[in-house]
């Protein structure tokens, strides 16, 4: 495993080893307690990043991803030439490489990780990215304000989807 933009862009656990997958999953899991308890409860709580879904939906809205070579690199003042975006995109981009969406090898140098390689040449995938980004970011936060108009419900046309997007149908509807 790598984030190198050569890296394999799936797990190298094969399908058909239930138990090597099962493994991989409890370490998966693992990891991420460990994390979690390394951190203690006050810096977990400062861990959440709710910017994140911004970066990676800018990412995508803007195809900042395909706009890196690659096999090279990009500076942030030919990227801003480029595309048109202002120069403080690179705020954006920083904060997409702290998700390991891209890589700074030298200040105000970008070149691609093996992440933002797979949403340069993955249209699907990219389109995922932005239908979740699109879809479970706003309702996210509008979840308290459905709970707050319908206590108790569990209805799937009673969301934060709905009060969104003012409309009566469920978001797979």
């Amino acid at each position: 495993p790598s984030f190198d933009v050569n890296a394999p862009p799936h797990s190298l656990v094969p399908s058909n080893e239930p138990d090597i997958i099962a493994s991989r999953q409890v370490v998966i899991r693992n990891t991420l307690e460990l994390r979690q308890l390394t951190l203690g409860p006050r810096e977990r709580v400062y861990d959440y990043d709710a910017a994140n879904p911004l970066s990676q939906l800018t990412v995508v809205l803007f195809g900042i991803a395909r706009n890196v070579p690659i096999d090279g690199e990009i500076t942030f003042s030919d990227f801003s030439a480029a595309t048109g975006l202002a120069k403080d995109m690179r705020k954006v981009v920083r904060h997409a490489i702290m998700q390991c969406i891209f890589c700074e090898p030298r200040p105000g140098v970008v070149t691609h990780t093996a992440a933002s390689c797979l949403l340069a040449e993955d249209a699907d995938l990219a389109a995922w990215m932005q239908w979740g980004v699109d879809n479970y970011w706003p309702t996210t936060c509008h979840a308290c304000e459905a709970m707050a108009r319908r206590p108790g419900s569990e209805e799937l046309n009673e969301t934060g989807f709905v009060v969104v997007n003012n409309t009566n149908l469920g978001l797979f509807d």
